[in-house]
């Protein structure tokens, strides 16, 4: 057992001290990919970048982290409102179509080099496989941490900006901006060590009407990940609509974290109030305790920069500083 763990932490040190390297690339340059079943794949970039579109909120702010703006061409409509240091930046995107509706055709009009983001959206219907992006003399970049079936981890976020700061002759940036992130997240890992007592079950709670509310599976992939960090266990390993009090009661989760999205603006104002207060919940140890958490739905569902800040935030909000 002690050999064990004296080679985990020896692999963990090992990733993280990978992340201080910089350097020039060279090109041709040849990354390894992931396809959404996760399988793994190679992909040539033989030049520098200039011509890129970003299909998620989390590639899109790498990249301008990174200080790549003016190298982003169009984007994929986001899901909700930026609000933060980089809103003017987005507004400022060509938005080429939305994840639903978008169509290869929009895409191949674009003229990109290089598409970066989401695997899941590399299909026929909406981006294009990364075939048929390469048939068409275009780079695919699906993120890492965004596929599932590898078991994305927090550090998986890091090799993707390493990846990107490859590809983009970014090294330095990437290097400097992955060796802040690792290091956050060592140091939120030692504060659950440190105060966790044992795990406690956790609901992803959307769209409550005071009667009835959707949840996020967040058992696998990255928030899964997240989750297991903080010594908590999904009360759902999938998704589900409709559910009603009745769910939520024989449910009983410790902790409720409240997912709001943009398309639940009718709702969200006033849900939390109303898990507060309605009398069906009392006993319900999540409402019962106050342990209910506003999330951001692009702060905890998406695969970048943000994930490892609200990990950061969820574990001082769960355990103190």
């Amino acid at each position: 057992m002690k050999a064990k763990k004296l080679f985990a932490i020896t692999a963990a040190t090992l990733l993280l001290s990978s992340f201080l390297t910089a350097g020039e690339t060279s090109y041709p340059l040849t990354v390894t990919v992931f396809d959404a079943s996760g399988k793994e794949m190679r992909q040539t970039v033989s030049k520098r970048p200039t011509r890129v579109v970003t299909s998620n909120v989390s590639s899109t702010e790498i990249l301008l982290k990174l200080g790549l703006k003016d190298t982003i061409i169009g984007i994929l409509k986001p899901d909700n409102k930026i609000t933060n240091e980089y809103a003017a930046d987005f507004a400022s995107f060509k938005v080429i179509g939305d994840k639903k509706s978008l169509s290869k055709e929009a895409v191949l009009a674009a003229r990109p080099d290089i598409i970066v983001g989401r695997d899941k959206l590399f299909n026929a219907k909406a981006l294009g496989t990364v075939a048929e992006l390469n048939a068409a003399g275009i780079a695919a970049v699906p993120q890492k941490a965004s596929v599932t079936g590898i078991n994305p981890v927090l550090e998986t976020v890091l090799e993707d900006i390493q990846t990107y700061g490859k590809i983009f002759n970014a090294q330095d940036k990437a290097a400097e901006l992955t060796a802040q992130l690792a290091a956050r997240i060592k140091e939120t890992d030692a504060l659950v060590r440190s105060k966790a007592k044992g795990t406690q079950k956790v609901l992803a709670m959307t769209n409550f009407n005071g009667n009835v509310f959707g949840s996020f599976d967040v058992s696998t992939g990255l928030q899964g990940n997240v989750l297991a960090r903080l010594k908590l266990v999904p009360a759902l390993d999938k998704p589900a609509n409709e559910l009603g009090l009745e769910n939520l009661v024989s449910m009983n989760p410790d902790i409720i974290f409240y997912i709001t999205a943009d398309r639940n603006a009718k709702n969200d104002p006033t849900a939390i109030q109303n898990l507060r207060t309605n009398g069906a919940l009392a006993n319900v140890t999540a409402v019962k305790n106050n342990a209910i958490i506003a999330i951001a739905y692009d702060d905890f569902m998406d695969y970048g920069v943000r994930t490892i800040e609200i990990y950061s935030k969820l574990a001082k909000a769960l355990y103190g500083n």
